[in-house]
């Protein structure tokens, strides 16, 4: 299967495997924010390695918006809280956009 066969997705990316129940409580987090779906052959999240890393796809019903995102880090952030990982999501254009805009904002006002 390749990833790219998710239109809509959340993936995490650790220097790691999950155990299952990690992998368990990961996809939990991430459909309790942002609904999860199956694909036609019951798939919901795809194991893969990636630049060496041990990556985890969830495929979503729909994009996520910046918010949502921002609150499945945050609670990714406690599940894994001695992890570097990487996170990545689908998003549409305009929410992207906004999410980026906004981001880039809250720098300038530290400066």
């Amino acid at each position: 299967m390749e990833t790219d066969e998710f239109d809509h997705y959340f993936r995490i990316c650790l220097d790691r495997t999950l155990s299952s129940e990690e992998a368990r409580e990961f996809l939990f987090a991430v459909n309790d924010i942002a609904a999860a779906e199956a694909d036609p052959d019951d798939v919901v999240m795809y194991y893969h390695i990636e630049d060496n890393r041990h990556c985890y796809d969830i495929r979503l019903a729909t994009d996520i918006t910046g918010e949502q995102g921002d609150q499945i880090l945050e609670v990714l952030e406690d599940l894994f809280p001695n992890d570097d990982f990487d996170c990545e999501s689908s998003m549409d254009s305009v929410s992207e956009t906004h999410y980026l805009n906004q981001a880039i904002l809250e720098q300038l006002t530290k400066i």
